[in-house]
């Protein structure tokens, strides 16, 4: 029993390290302006989770499918836009409250932070100065509405070799052993 564990162990690793989908974008220097001091962009723009999506030209805001179907609802009502921006920017902070947690020590003091307690601070700090800079005017609410669209994460070639059945194979193993 205990064999069959370590090589569950490995199968989900391999699994995990095949379909991981968690990068890293670049630092975006060029975006800053109307006087926001260049690490407020640089601090929003590091590692992102791959769980939701992050917005071309709004790095502090997400969106996922769901809150993407809305985006022609919203468009023309002012306080349903308010309502779907703030749930982009919560989802947003919900990601990247995971991604400041899976930091490890030495990064968080390159950022000049003590813990990731005070970078999740900085980072909701950020995101609603680059809000309020960024849609202050209606064209910039249009801009990110038209943004809004979540592209799929498959890559074309893992379908065609059938690696993402290969990937699922172990958890699959693993819930039926576990309904049993």
């Amino acid at each position: 029993m205990a064999g069959n564990r370590s090589v569950y162990s490995i199968l989900i690793t391999v699994t995990l390290l095949l379909t991981g989908r968690a990068t890293t974008e670049p630092s975006r220097t060029e975006d800053c302006t109307n006087g926001l001091p260049a690490s407020t962009r640089r601090w929003i723009a590091r590692a992102r989770d791959a769980g939701s999506y992050r917005i071309p030209g709004f790095p502090y805001l997400r969106a996922d499918r769901f809150l993407a179907s809305f985006r022609k609802e919203i468009r023309d009502d002012p306080a349903a836009f308010g309502v779907w921006l703030d749930r982009l920017k919560r989802l947003d902070g919900t990601a990247r409250s995971y991604e400041v947690r899976n930091l490890p020590r030495h990064f968080l003091a390159s950022l000049a932070v003590p813990d990731s307690s005070a970078a999740i601070a900085k980072t909701k700090a950020c995101t609603a100065a680059l809000s309020q800079q960024d849609l202050a005017k209606p064209s910039q609410r249009e801009a990110l509405v038209a943004q809004v669209e979540v592209p799929d994460d498959y890559v074309e070639r893992n379908r065609i070799l059938g690696l993402y059945p290969l990937a699922t194979l172990p958890f699959s193993i693993g819930v039926t052993r576990w309904q049993n």
